[in-house]
C-alpha cells in the first residue's frame, strides 16, 4: 500500500491481487496501481482503507484466478464490499493464466484489454456457476442454490433485486422463485455469514521465517542495491544465523554484480522490477522464492515510503552491535556455567560456541 496509495489516488482504481508474484508482475509492467491480499481474505477494514485512496467513486477490480478458490474468494468479498459502499469487478483471465504469466506473455496492452471486459462480482459467479452445471433442470436449480448466498449478502435492495431479475433472465427461471430463495436465506438468523477465512496461508507465513533483523537486511538488499557494496566490505552475510536467508543474501550479491546498482530500484515507483526478478527466477526452491517476492515489497518502517543510505546504515551498524552483544552474553554465560561448576549447561553453551566458530570459518573459506 505505502507504494501503491499515490497512484491509487491518481487513476482513482486499484487492482487486487492474492499473492507476490502476481503483485511484482503487475508493477513490473506499469501497473502501480496494485495491491496484493498476501493469502487473506478481503475485510472491510482493507475496503474502507483502499477507498480513501480511490475515492468516493473510485474502483476495484479484484484480480483473482477463474478456479474453485477464486470463486470462493469472490463469494467472499461481495459483503465485505457491499458494507463499504464500494464498486467491485472482477477480472477473469483467460483459462490457465494468473497475472504473473498472463503480463509476461501478452504484455500491458493486452492486460488492461482485458480489464475492460470486467464484470461486477454477482455477474461472475453467476456465469461461472452457469459453466459450471449448465442449463438442464438440474444445473439451474444447482447455479440458484449456489447463487443464493451471494445474493442474500447484497444489503442494497435495489442493487439485489436487479442482479436477481438478471440471473432469472439468464437461466430462464421466474424471478419471484428466485426471489423465495433468496429471502429464505436473508430471514433466516441461524444462518451465520461466511466467515473471513485464510485461502493462502503458507505463503503469507514465510515472511515471518527467520531472524526478523536478517529479513529486513535482505528486504534492504533487494529494495536499495546501492548498499551491496557496503554488505561486502562488512561482511555482513557471515553474521547471519539463518541458512535461507543467507542463501538468499548470497544470490542477491551475485546477482548485483550483473547490474547498474546506480539505477537499479532507485525509487518507489521501480522497486521490485528487474534484478528482483532475475533473482527469483535463479532460485530453483518455491518457499525461498516467495521470501525474495515477499521482502521485495516490505516497507522500511510505518510512515517511510522508501530506503536510504544513511537509515541503510544505521541499519547495518544496529545488528553488528546486535551480534557483538548476543557473543559476549554467550562468554559470559560460559564464564558463569564454569564458577558454579554447571557442567551440562556449560556443555551446550560450548556446542553453541563451536557452532559461531564452525559458521566464522566457514565463512572465511568461502
Amino acid at each position: 500500500m505505502h507504494i501503491a496509495k499515490e497512484h491509487c489516488r491518481a487513476s482513482e482504481t486499484v487492482y487486487i491481487v492474492e499473492g507476490y508474484f502476481d503483485l511484482l508482475a503487475l508493477h513490473q509492467h506499469g501497473i502501480l496501481n496494485s495491491v496484493a491480499t498476501l493469502g487473506t481474505s478481503l475485510t472491510q477494514a482493507h475496503v474502507q482503507l483502499l477507498r480513501g485512496f480511490v475515492g468516493k467513486n473510485g474502483g476495484f477490480v479484484l484480480v483473482y484466478d477463474s478456479d474453485e478458490a477464486g470463486i470462493k474468494a469472490a463469494e467472499r468479498s461481495i459483503k465485505v464490499f457491499d458494507k463499504g459502499h464500494a464498486n467491485a469487478q472482477i477480472l477473469v483471465l483467460p483459462e490457465g493464466y494468473d497475472p504473473d504469466s498472463y503480463l509476461f506473455k501478452f504484455g500491458y496492452e493486452s492486460f488492461m484489454n482485458e480489464a475492460l471486459k470486467a464484470k461486477s462480482i454477482i455477474l461472475f459467479l453467476i456465469e461461472s456457476a452457469k459453466k459450471k452445471h449448465g442449463l438442464s433442470i438440474e444445473g439451474k436449480i444447482r447455479i440458484i442454490s449456489d447463487l443464493k448466498h451471494p445474493l442474500a449478502n447484497i444489503n442494497d435492495s435495489v442493487k439485489r433485486s436487479l442482479y436477481i431479475k438478471e440471473l432469472a433472465e439468464i437461466i430462464g427461471i421466474d424471478e419471484a422463485a428466485i426471489l423465495e430463495k433468496v429471502r429464505t436465506i436473508s430471514g433466516n438468523k441461524s444462518i451465520k455469514p461466511n466467515k473471513e477465512l485464510p485461502d493462502k496461508t503458507q505463503d503469507r507465513n514465510l515472511t515471518l521465517k527467520g531472524d526478523k533483523h536478517e529479513r529486513k537486511i535482505i528486504a534492504m538488499m533487494l529494495q536499495f542495491p546501492e548498499i551491496l557494496p557496503e554488505i561486502i566490505s562488512r561482511n555482513i552475510l557471515d553474521h547471519f544465523e539463518d541458512e535461507s536467508l543467507k542463501l538468499i543474501g548470497q544470490v542477491v550479491l551475485k546477482q548485483g554484480e550483473h547490474e547498474d546498482v546506480r539505477d537499479e530500484l532507485h525509487d518507489v515507483s521501480t522497486r521490485g522490477n528487474g534484478m528482483v526478478s532475475d533473482i527469483i527466477n535463479s532460485i530453483d526452491d518455491r518457499e525461498k522464492g516467495c521470501i525474495v517476492a515477499s521482502l521485495s515489497v516490505a516497507p522500511l518502517s510505518i510512515g517511510e515510503d522508501k530506503w536510504g543510505r544513511e537509515g541503510c546504515l544505521k541499519l547495518l551498524s544496529q545488528f553488528e552491535l546486535f551480534r557483538k552483544r548476543q557473543k559476549k552474553t554467550l562468554l559470559q554465560k560460559i564464564k558463569a556455567a564454569e564458577e558454579c561448576n554447571d557442567h551440562e549447561l556449560l556443555s551446550e553453551l560450548l556446542k553453541e560456541k563451536q557452532i559461531q566458530v564452525r559458521k566464522g570459518i566457514k565463512s572465511n573459506l568461502n
